[in-house]
């Protein structure tokens, strides 16, 4: 069971979305000696992360974003919108990326 099937539907709170983190992200950042941070969260559901350790300065920063984290937490019920420090892709790209590699993400979950 995903982390993202214990969360209640209403807005979307830090917590919920601290809790994603912890049950379905953190330990593949925490693997490359980094780790994800939830900045704030909104009450319209603006959900701003930090990344910090190796991931900080990491040059893949944004793709691990797009890839990994960006399709779990805007699957959270609430969220409305999910941005980052160090992300440097336009929304736009950022969609097409999820697009096309957001189906990873929900594999891993499967294999959890």
């Amino acid at each position: 069971m995903s982390a993202l099937d214990q969360v209640a539907v209403r807005p979307a709170t830090a917590e919920d979305v601290e809790r994603v983190i912890d049950g379905d992200i953190r330990r593949f950042i925490n693997g490359h000696a980094g780790d994800v941070r939830v900045a704030s969260v909104s009450p319209e559901g603006d959900v701003h992360l930090s990344f910090v350790g190796a991931c900080g300065t990491c040059p893949q920063l944004s793709a691990t974003f797009a890839v990994s984290v960006l399709p779990l937490v805007r699957r959270i019920p609430g969220v409305r919108k999910v941005t980052a420090d160090g992300v440097n892709m336009s929304q736009a790209a950022l969609e097409r990326v999820e697009k096309i590699f957001g189906a990873a993400a929900e594999r891993r979950l499967r294999h959890v």
